[in-house]
């Protein structure tokens, strides 16, 4: 398991990344992360809706979209 391989240490080698990479792929990881990302940047826009519109506010909300666009 991926824990495993932490506590083991075993990711501080190339076959160890590989094989954590491997398992985080395999079993949708990657797609759960996104998720994660996506449902905290929503809240993260969502609770700078008690701002008044603002220049300020427009920027925040736009670099939400663009760290969650970009790492796609």
């Amino acid at each position: 398991t991926l824990t495993k391989l932490i506590k083991e240490r075993k990711v501080q080698s190339d076959e160890g990344v590989s094989e954590a990479l491997e398992l985080i792929w395999s079993n949708g990881g990657l797609e759960a992360a996104h998720a994660l990302a996506a449902r905290y940047g929503q809240e993260g826009k969502d609770a700078l809706n008690v701002l008044p519109e603002s220049a300020s506010k427009t920027a925040l909300i736009q670099l939400v979209d663009y760290v969650l666009i970009r790492s796609n």
